[in-house]
C-alpha cells in the first residue's frame, strides 16, 4: 500500500512539474530602417485622421411608440435636457412647425441622419403588449458650425 501511495505522489509531482514548463519565446526580430534620402521625411507617416483632434460627440435618444389605431409612430427625442412635467419633446417639422409624424423608426432615423445624426445602438422594451423602441444617436459637437464639421474621414 505504501508503494502505491508513493507512486501516486511521484506521478502527481511529475505532472505538476511538467505543467510548469515555460513556453518558447519568439525570436526577436530587429527592424531595419529604410535608407533615408533627402526627399524622405524622418517623421513617421500618420493618417490625416490621427493628426486632427478627436471628434467630440453629443448624443440623443429617439423613443418611439406606436400610435393608437394607426400604423404611424410617435417619436420623442431626448437630448438629456431638463423635462418639464407635462411637456412632450417631440420632433417638430421645420416647414410646418407642427410635431412630425413618422411612418416608422427608419423614417425617423432618415430624418435625423439628414440633420447630421449617426446611429449608434438600438434596443426595445416591452410592457403591457406595447413595444417601445429606443435608438441612440450621435452627432459631431460642432455640426453646422464649420464647413468640415460632421464630415467623416
Amino acid at each position: 500500500m505504501r508503494y502505491q501511495i508513493l507512486l501516486v505522489i511521484l506521478l502527481a509531482g511529475f505532472f505538476q512539474l511538467n505543467a510548469q514548463k515555460e513556453r518558447p519565446t519568439r525570436p526577436q526580430v530587429e527592424e531595419k530602417a529604410a535608407p533615408s534620402t533627402s526627399t524622405q521625411s524622418t517623421r513617421p507617416q500618420v493618417s490625416n485622421r490621427l493628426d486632427k483632434a478627436p471628434i467630440e460627440y453629443v448624443y440623443a435618444e429617439l423613443i418611439g411608440t406606436r400610435r393608437a389605431f394607426s400604423n404611424n409612430i410617435t417619436v420623442i427625442i431626448d437630448y438629456g435636457q431638463d423635462s418639464k412635467l407635462f411637456a412632450v419633446e417631440r420632433i417638430v417639422d421645420p416647414r410646418t412647425g407642427k410635431p412630425k409624424v413618422f411612418n416608422s423608426m427608419i423614417d425617423a432615423l432618415n430624418f435625423m441622419s439628414e440633420n447630421g445624426w449617426e446611429f449608434v445602438q438600438a434596443y426595445v422594451a416591452s410592457a403591457n403588449n406595447t413595444n417601445t423602441f429606443f435608438w441612440l444617436l450621435k452627432r459631431d459637437k460642432n455640426y453646422g458650425k464649420t464647413p468640415e464639421a460632421g464630415r467623416r474621414n
